[in-house]
Formats: structure tokens, C-alpha cells, sequence
């Protein structure tokens, strides 16, 4: 019986260990790709990308160009960062402007956004079986996801402990 306890704490802990190996990856991954991650907090890109859509961004080189239909995340002078999909673009007294808009809004933007505030443009949405791995990102998370298995293992060695106890003392 002991036996079988061990191999199930073990596999337990195997189990633990792939899930905070897959956890901590995901920042390193998206590091390495030259991307950035962005959440989206409204919804006027639905349905392309759903309040919530976590979306991978890359940053654009200088130069480079967003052409029409290209969906772009900007600066704006009021606080948060817009994610909407370029409709026109403009040439502003020799500055190269874009006019956008979100996916679920009637009209586009009443602004225009120049070139300089552009933060980058969206790739694509975060793949689904890295989604799960941004939930253990947050600081209580990422306890359960440390804390648990190394409180599980305490024990299983106090309990392995006593019984070596009892043996030699019976």
C-alpha cells in the first residue's frame, strides 16, 4: 500500500512540475518571438477577436509600413491603448496618418493616428493551448501553482518519516 501512495504522489508531483514548466514558459516564448502580448479589455473588435482575446503583437520595425486591413495597437492621449483595424491610409502634410476602426463599430474613428503611435500590429490571437498558461501568470496563481505541490510533498515526507519511525521503533 505504501507503495502505491509513493507512486501516486510521485506522479502527482510529475504532474505539478509540467504545469509549472508550461507556466513559466510562455513569457519566454513570447520574449524570444520578438512579440508582445495584449489583452483586449473592450469589444469593438468582435467578433475577431472577443472581449478578453489575448492577442500577440509585433513591434514594427522603423519604416516599416501598415497597409489597409491590418489590425494595429495605438497610443492615445487619453489613456489606454486601442486595438482597431486600419481603414485608409492618410498622408498628413507628409506624415503618414491612418484612419481605423473597430470590427463591431458603426463608424470609424472621429481621430486620426499617425505613424509615431503605433505600439505594433497584432499577429493573431494567442493560441488556445497557451491560454490556460496566462491564468498562472498572477501572483496567487503562481503560490497554487508552487505552493501546493511543495506543501504536498512536506507531508508526504513527514508521513514517509513516521513510518520509518514506527518501523523501528515497533
Amino acid at each position: 500500500m505504501a507503495h502505491m501512495r509513493r507512486r501516486g504522489t510521485s506522479a502527482v508531483c510529475v504532474t505539478w512540475l509540467l504545469l509549472a514548466v508550461y507556466a513559466a514558459s510562455l513569457p519566454v516564448v513570447v520574449r524570444a518571438s520578438g512579440e508582445t502580448l495584449v489583452t483586449l479589455v473592450s469589444g469593438s473588435m468582435a467578433p475577431t477577436y472577443p472581449v478578453g482575446s489575448v492577442v500577440l503583437l509585433e513591434k514594427l520595425k522603423p519604416l516599416a509600413g501598415v497597409d489597409v486591413n491590418d489590425v494595429i495597437t495605438i497610443k492615445r492621449a487619453q489613456g489606454l491603448p486601442v486595438t482597431h483595424r486600419v481603414v485608409e491610409v492618410v498622408n498628413l502634410n507628409g506624415l503618414v496618418a491612418y484612419r481605423t476602426k473597430g470590427d463591431a463599430n458603426a463608424t470609424a474613428d472621429a481621430e486620426l493616428t499617425l505613424a509615431s503611435a503605433v505600439i505594433g500590429r497584432v499577429t493573431g490571437p494567442l493560441p488556445t493551448w497557451w491560454s490556460a498558461a496566462l491564468w498562472w501568470q498572477g501572483r496567487w496563481q503562481r503560490l497554487l501553482l508552487f505552493g501546493v505541490p511543495l506543501v504536498l510533498i512536506a507531508f508526504a515526507e513527514l508521513r514517509a518519516v513516521r513510518s520509518a519511525r514506527r518501523v523501528t521503533d515497533g
